[in-house]
């Protein structure tokens, strides 16, 4: 899967405000800064590095959470 091809994925996905979160957000945010072939900061100069954490762990949780539903 290419990078365009997750970020489509996940684009389609998303029913905001339905089916997404602060943290899922946060992550979004991440990722379209994380994509983009040239930054003029790094990632940790945007954002701290525990709430960055914080959010993918709460992403991981609702998503391990659900998976386990089935």
């Amino acid at each position: 899967m290419s990078l365009q091809d997750a970020k489509n994925r996940a684009e389609e996905a998303k029913k905001f405000p339905v089916n997404t979160c602060a943290a899922s957000r946060h992550l979004d945010v991440m990722a379209d800064f994380l994509s983009r072939k040239k930054s003029d900061l790094p990632i940790e100069e945007v954002w701290d590095r525990d709430q960055m954490a914080e959010s993918i762990y709460a992403v991981l949780a609702d998503l391990w959470e659900l998976r386990g539903k089935k």
